[in-house]
């Protein structure tokens, strides 16, 4: 998925994980927020040339379960905007 990024200090991923539920309504599992700023300094402190995939273990917030991880794997790359 491709998101913008208008502030790379101030704007977070936030990320939702449902449980599907087929003839039932979906329940709630958790929800994890990355700031955008900290992947930037993480894949900044591990780059090499061109941008490599980093993957990261988050715990789910909110969440019933004991030890609910996700595993997010992202690239950031960051354009300069052409004002015209």
């Amino acid at each position: 998925m491709q998101f913008y990024v208008k502030s790379v200090a101030d704007d977070r991923l936030c990320i939702t994980v449902m449980l599907k539920g087929y003839f039932r309504p979906n329940d709630y599992v958790g929800r994890a927020e990355l700031l955008v700023q900290k992947l930037w300094e993480q894949q900044s402190r591990q780059q090499h040339q061109h941008p490599v995939p980093q993957l990261i273990k988050v715990a789910l917030q909110e969440t019933t379960a004991k030890d609910a991880y996700i595993v997010v794997k992202y690239s950031l790359i960051l354009f300069e905007r052409k004002h015209s």
